[in-house]
């Protein structure tokens, strides 16, 4: 009997062992399809990412309009002061150190959107959290320990102390260095009390021409923050707001400043 050869009785195997890869052409489709699909996944992982943090802002806004409420109940039905004596003193104090005995968390104060997040000074008793004004440097508003200029702002979130020369009181925004009593607010679930803030004293909102002119509320309250907006005045910039009754949600900053429905006043009839 004269044997087979094996290559002629199994030609597969032999074609198996000659190929151990891929050609050129098979590895650069499967490249060209991985960039296809990164192409279409990383705007969406993009957003939904946006998404998450946007969710988580909401919820501190929620958590933090809590701690204010509960302040009020406690303090005659007044609101918590925007802030409180010298800066740079020991009887200084921000409205975000004065709702830490109900909100029990400084990290409430931090929106995960922004790049910087708060810091505590641990050098006064009991320890306040920092405010950098931006700016100028030993400015009355500079709650920094050393005064020095920066453009690092250290609270995600602004009280509304909206307000223009000439105007009534109650077309103003509901905070003050005072504390308004809850009563002075005719209809809070229309009335903004707290928002994203990015003007040079973030903490309270406010300055400018008030709250009726677009370009001082879009200068103070930070709408690109959750899109690629360059003005907050575009039709696609929003930002996340606690309402005076309690509730949060995304809101257009351009609806929000528009007459009737201007929700940076307390005045019913905006």
């Amino acid at each position: 009997m004269v044997p087979v050869a094996a290559s002629s009785a199994y030609p597969y195997i032999e074609v198996l062992m000659k190929r151990r890869g891929f050609t050129l052409i098979e590895l650069l489709v499967v490249i060209a399809i991985i960039a296809i699909l990164a192409a279409i996944l990383f705007p969406v992982f993009a957003r939904a990412r946006d998404a998450a943090r946007k969710t988580t802002c909401v919820s501190n806004l929620k958590q933090i309009g809590t701690a204010i409420l509960m302040y009020a109940q406690d303090y005659d039905e007044c609101l918590v002061p925007a802030q409180t004596g010298t800066c740079q003193q020991p009887n200084s104090y921000s409205w975000g150190d004065l709702i830490q005995p109900y909100a029990k968390n400084t990290g409430l104060l931090f929106c995960p959107s922004n790049s910087v997040k708060v810091r505590v000074n641990t050098t006064l008793n009991p320890p306040r959290i920092v405010r950098d004004r931006g700016g100028t440097a030993g400015a009355s508003d500079d709650c920094t320990a050393g005064g020095n200029v920066t453009s690092q702002f250290n609270y995600s979130y602004g009280v509304n102390t909206f307000g223009a020369s000439g105007v009534p009181s109650t077309s103003a925004g509901p905070f003050n260095l005072i504390g308004n009593s809850l009563a002075v607010i005719p209809s809070p679930a229309n009335v903004a009390g707290i928002a994203e803030g990015r003007g040079a004293s973030p903490w309270a909102l406010g300055g400018g021409s008030g709250a009726y002119d677009p370009p001082s509320v879009d200068g103070q309250v930070d709408a690109r923050r959750h899109s690629a907006s360059t003005s907050g005045l575009t039709n696609g910039a929003g930002v996340v707001i606690m309402y005076m009754d309690g509730h949060a949600k995304y809101t257009n900053l351009l609806q929000s400043i528009r007459v009737p429905g201007n929700i940076w006043t307390m005045l019913d009839t905006d």
